[in-house]
């Protein structure tokens, strides 16, 4: 986390590919994205997010290391907004080789990444849930449209996955980027 933290830059890019991905679907109404995009375009953002290793999903430890970080760039930024992003997550094998290996007790693949991750992220969303802005990543990666949440059942727990139809190779496709594109925009447009 502290290299991801340490690659935080100017993101200029991001700006103009999310004003693409908002121009890049006509058949929606998009004043209000366009309005956000506007008035973003006048401030200076900053973003960094990057994948986590399975060190750092350990536990308090870990975003202990977070605070610290965090802690640091507020003293050295004392003017700037910082905006927490929970860990992306990924999907978990489904079909018949992960039926068979539930039958044997064995995990399908990316489920304890992602119970990993979403311990992190839970630890996250408490330290800073309602005290700071908090962009849920996870959430929206493990939410349909429909509101209907990808829970996977492990060792009494419900464990949160990147929904089949949100991705292309673990990455996100082009429908979840625009509707993730779409609540980060509104986020960063409600910030002081």
């Amino acid at each position: 986390m502290a290299h991801a933290l340490g690659c935080l830059g100017l993101c200029l890019s991001l700006l103009c590919a999310l004003a693409f991905a908002v121009r890049a679907e006509p058949a929606q109404d998009d004043t209000e994205p366009r309005a956000q995009l506007l008035r973003l375009s006048q401030r200076r953002i900053f973003f960094g997010h990057q994948s986590v290793g399975m060190n750092l999903l350990d536990g308090v430890r870990e975003l202990a290391r977070y605070q610290a970080k965090l802690t640091a760039l507020r003293a050295r930024y004392p003017r700037t907004v910082f905006v927490h992003i929970t860990a992306h997550l990924t999907t978990v094998e489904g079909g018949a080789k992960a039926a068979l290996k539930r039958l044997l007790g064995h995990r399908p693949g990316g489920l304890l990444e992602n119970a990993r991750r979403d311990e992190f992220n839970e630890l996250l969303r408490r330290a800073y849930g309602g005290k700071e802005p908090v962009f849920d990543l996870a959430h929206l990666e493990s939410t349909a449209a429909d509101g209907q949440r990808e829970l996977h059942g492990w060792n009494g727990r419900k464990v949160p996955a990147l929904l089949a139809a949100y991705t292309v190779d673990g990455h996100l496709n082009a429908k979840a980027r625009l509707r993730f594109a779409r609540e980060l925009i509104a986020l960063f447009a409600s910030l002081p």
